[in-house]
């Protein structure tokens, strides 16, 4: 199949930021690939201020061929997006944050990239800037060959920076609706553990802006929050950690497992014995002894406080 003549679906989630999803749109309609479905999903609540300020903006003249979708309350980013990619048409889809703009090659250097390869997945670097998109940091992707250096290494997974195949994506249920932050990376997750392959694209690709506006979600990063989605990571990624052998398998479980157990003892939220215990054990099987002392230590500190 030509990558000229392949449709790609491009998919923008959109909640709070009227203002800064005109360029955001702008940016796909001036993509150097030529065959594009732009599909925006709403995700105010239908008939809220945001929602009616967003409207204004899908009714000018040039994004008359713009796909528009209105939650009728606010369902958050997962599901937005997988309601988008549940119409899109394109034989590859692609997302974008209503904050983001693409650079013009974007979806051609991707698409490319995949196409030679004949990969399920493709996740590309991306600037940091600021909110009036001047550049602070360029975030390239690292060198990787292999899904154990993908699962050890830092990635960047935000969902601006895939493209998938939109087949793979709907056997993979798309994006995990009950989570509402790192769902993007669970998407990875699960559409190579179907047993695709993928394909990085070190060059950035996008901007990433930085800014005091509201997320794309309503998070509460609440201990009780944290403790869920740290679960529901869990058992996504334990579906694509079947891939790898056993002694990667363990070393990732205990530094996941690790992070999240500093993170509470930073926050001093309650450490149950049982979560300590698994860990412990976690850290005799990977070989982890100077950690086992820490965790040791901080669980001690942890139930004297």
């Amino acid at each position: 199949m030509s990558s000229e003549t392949v449709l790609i679906s491009v998919i923008i989630p959109s909640f709070g930021r009227s203002d800064f999803l005109l360029e955001a749109i702008q940016s796909v309609l001036v993509q150097e690939y030529p065959r594009i479905e732009l599909i925006v999903v709403d995700d105010n609540g239908r008939g809220s201020e945001d929602q009616l300020a967003t409207a204004s903006v899908m009714q000018l003249d040039r994004f008359k061929g713009v796909t528009y979708l209105v939650n009728d309350v606010n369902a958050g980013v997962a599901c937005s997006r997988n309601r988008g990619a549940a119409v899109a048409s394109g034989h590859y889809l692609t997302f974008l944050d209503d904050d983001d703009v693409m650079e013009p090659q974007k979806l051609a250097v991707q698409l490319a990239a995949m196409q030679r390869s004949d990969v399920a997945l493709s996740m590309c670097g991306y600037y940091q800037t600021d909110a009036f998109l001047n550049v602070s940091a360029k975030m390239l992707q690292p060198e990787i060959h292999s899904l154990t250096e993908l699962l050890t290494r830092k990635v960047y997974t935000q969902a601006s920076t895939l493209v998938v195949r939109r087949d793979d994506f709907l056997h993979s249920g798309g994006f995990p609706e009950d989570m509402s932050f790192r769902e993007d990376t669970c998407l990875v997750f699960r559409v190579l553990a179907l047993g695709g392959s993928f394909e990085i694209v070190h060059q950035p690709l996008f901007k990433h802006r930085s800014h005091v506006k509201e997320r794309l979600s309503k998070i509460e990063r609440s201990v009780e929050k944290e403790r869920f989605v740290h679960r529901r990571f869990c058992e996504e990624q334990n579906r694509l950690l079947k891939r790898v052998p056993a002694v990667v398998r363990r070393r990732i479980e205990f530094r996941r497992e690790y992070k999240f157990f500093r993170w509470k003892s930073r926050r001093g939220s309650d450490i149950q014995y049982a979560e300590f215990a698994d860990l412990v054990l976690l850290a005799m099987k990977s070989g982890h002894w100077l950690k086992l002392v820490s965790i040791i230590y901080n669980y001690i500190i942890n139930k004297i406080k």
